[in-house]
């Protein structure tokens, strides 16, 4: 039976600060992002490998013929956003390289001259494109033609950059509305009197602008679902390639992309075997130490233009500013160490609690949202493409980004070695959740750029197989789950969205479904909130009850609700207003909903730690956090993440489970 508890305003005003234990900082370091390759006219080639920090960015610029490098810092006020994310580059006339990216104020260009090695930064061209993908192209009369995301239209704007004057001309947005979705141009082309747009994500279009008319023309539409197009200038001649789909909206996986020439503004078909192939003969280049620790020190090796294979390897030394790196996710390990990534793929490491010890892994191959710990094994999964990596807590760990040598999670022996790709199996690109049930652990998440919709995917652990399932999830997107042993069902959290195969509804409100991974179908659903957009963490309590916690769009601030639901009638049990708003999206990094070891859930309201019963849904208060973040148990230890340094609150909760079961992953 729910207890009433009217004084739980005055408890959590009343609540004073947390006695927390700072632990230390896990990981200093910064992020290594984009490398660019500039070609110089002697046939050598110079790079420039970016790094970014919050706000600030930093670029190392080496001349690979003379071996000469140097750093360049970019102030605060004008910093590259995700280089590799949303970077544009073109090798425009006199050989200078033009990089484009989003910045607060708006698309940023630098332009880099390899004949004297100098960065130099423009500034915001085009002022009212600050979000998105930036795309460049050469075009056969010597402009600069660029496309970036009108954030409001859902079409892509174009524009041209007059490389001798710095001149940048509007020239306005291009193709279909891709609204609801933000629609970007993914690729550019420019051949003659025609600029080719990669117009997308869902669906894609190739369009044609035409320079002396202003004349648009849909050449070439896709499947809304797991589709693509992209378009690429080879000599004076235009293509593009179409990952198909089909009208049903599903993938023809492993087929062959379709290719067209585009000749006077017609696609027309050809061979993939038509489209030249480009020269880019370069160095043998090693970036698996470029990744800066603590101090900043990094380097990057070569094999000098010419060298033979077995010819030793030049090597470049340089730091670059390092920062603590904010943790975002932990978990508890079976051997009672604690394992946790921190921002930006920035790194992993594991925290011994009997040696007071952190021990830096190395930087991670995925943006890591959720593990399941089973046995000696933690199951990674996330962005991108939904990979799954399990890690072997016992033995070193041997990833690195970017090794030419060594370094790959596909290697055999690897460590962590990644076992699939869940999106070959359910088109899901980010994974948000996970737990073990019989002889799989599942995933569950969305799909990203060419789809809307969930996704449930599986690593097999007799078969060593993975699997997945998307169609029962077109309009819900699988957020948080939970296992029920008895009946071997999965309970899946989901937040409704549009179907984009136009085959269903977009659901009026959110429910917490009951899947039957047998049956691969959906049995049953509750909806816990009315009107509820998401329905939140869940946690499971034994296998016949399930406490959940959503925001009520009906209550002030949309305060948050506590739910119950009877697993075996498979219907709302009770609900707990609460005075609190809560944050839901499922890469929140500031809130969590677990089970602790005295069965009780625990978690954040506002920034007061709190421990709800399961029996009843008393609540209890104590205390103030300044920060909150992930959180995970050691024994009677609680770990929060959520900033640079790991925190301990010790003896917190007593050892007496209530009867717990499969508790969602972190």
């Amino acid at each position: 039976m729910v207890v009433e508890q009217a004084d739980l305003s005055a408890r959590l005003e009343a609540a004073r600060d947390l006695e927390v234990e700072n632990l230390g900082t896990a990981i200093n370091a910064t992020r290594r992002a984009e490398l660019m390759w500039v070609p110089n006219a002697d046939g050598s080639h110079d790079i420039l490998q970016w790094y970014t920090q919050g706000n600030e960015s930093s670029v190392v610029i080496a001349d690979l013929g003379s071996g000469e490098h140097r750093r360049v810092d970019i102030p605060h006020e004008r910093f590259l956003r995700s280089p590799g994310l949303s970077a544009a580059t073109v090798v425009g006339p006199k050989g200078r390289l033009y990089i484009g990216t989003t910045s607060q104020r708006g698309i940023e260009l630098f332009v880099y001259d390899p004949s004297s090695n100098q960065l130099e930064n423009r500034g915001a061209i085009v002022p009212d494109l600050n979000v998105g993908r930036v795309s460049f192209a050469l075009g056969t009369d010597g402009m600069i033609y660029g496309t970036g995301t009108a954030k409001d239209l859902g079409k892509p704007k174009l524009f041209r950059l007059h490389p001798k004057t710095g001149a940048v001309k509007v020239l306005g947005v291009v193709g279909p509305s891709h609204l609801p979705y933000q629609g970007h141009g993914g690729s550019i082309a420019a051949c003659g009197d025609d600029v080719y747009v990669a117009s997308g994500r869902v669906p894609w279009f190739v369009v044609r602008w035409q320079k002396s008319t202003g004349k648009q023309t849909v050449l070439l539409k896709t499947a809304r679902v797991g589709s693509h197009a992209r378009v690429l200038r080879r000599g004076a001649t235009c293509f593009a390639r179409v990952r198909p789909g089909t009208l049903s909206g599903e993938s023809r996986a492993g087929a062959p992309d379709e290719v067209y020439r585009l000749e006077a503004g017609k696609p027309v078909s050809t061979e993939a075997s038509a489209v030249p192939a480009q020269n880019t003969t370069r160095p043998r280049v090693r970036v698996d130490r470029a990744d800066a620790h603590s101090g900043g020190a990094a380097e990057i090796s070569y094999l000098p233009r010419g060298a033979k294979e077995d010819a030793p390897w030049s090597v470049l030394k340089f730091s670059v500013p390092t920062a603590p790196a904010r943790i975002l996710r932990i978990a508890a390990l079976s051997d009672g160490r604690l394992f946790g990534t921190v921002e930006n793929y920035q790194g992993a490491f594991l925290w011994d609690p009997r040696s007071s010890r952190v021990e830096r892994l190395g930087t991670m191959p995925l943006s890591h949202y959720s593990t399941v710990v089973h046995g000696d094994t933690a199951y990674l999964s996330g962005y991108p493409n939904a990979a799954v990596l399990a890690f072997d807590p016992s033995q070193p760990w041997t990833v690195t980004r970017g090794a030419v040598r060594g370094g790959s999670p596909d290697l055999p022996g690897a460590n962590p070695r990644r076992l699939s790709y869940l999106k070959e199996h359910t088109g899901a690109h980010k994974m948000f959740c996970g737990v073990k049930l019989g002889a799989r652990i599942y995933f569950g998440g969305m799909w990203v750029r060419h789809g809307n919709g969930g996704a449930l995917g599986w690593w097999d652990l007799g078969q060593g197989a993975a699997g997945g399932v998307w169609k029962p999830f077109v309009n819900r997107r699988i957020e948080h789950m939970a296992a029920l042993e008895r009946p071997n069902l999965l309970v899946l959290s989901t937040s409704n969205t549009v179907d984009v195969t136009r085959r269903s509804k977009k659901p009026a409100e959110a429910s917490v479904l009951f899947f039957d991974v047998e049956k691969k179908e959906i049995v049953a659903s509750v909806t816990p909130v009315s009107g509820a957009k998401r329905t939140g963490p869940i946690v499971a309590l034994g296998n016949e009850k399930l406490m959940g916690i959503t925001r009520d769009p009906k209550a002030p601030r949309r305060a948050a609700v506590l739910y119950g639901i009877d697993a075996v009638v498979r219907k709302l049990a009770w609900q707990v207003q609460l005075p609190s708003a809560i944050r839901l999206h499922p890469r929140q990094l500031e809130f969590d909903f677990v089970v602790g070891p005295d069965g009780r859930v625990w978690t954040f309201l506002d920034n007061r730690l709190v421990a709800i019963a399961p029996d009843d849904a008393r609540i209890e208060v104590l205390g103030v956090v300044r920060r909150p973040g992930r959180i995970a148990f050691v024994g009677e230890d609680l770990y929060i993440a959520g900033e640079a340094d790991l925190r301990r609150v010790a003896g917190v909760a007593t050892a007496a489970p209530v009867g717990a079961s499969n508790p969602p992953s972190r």
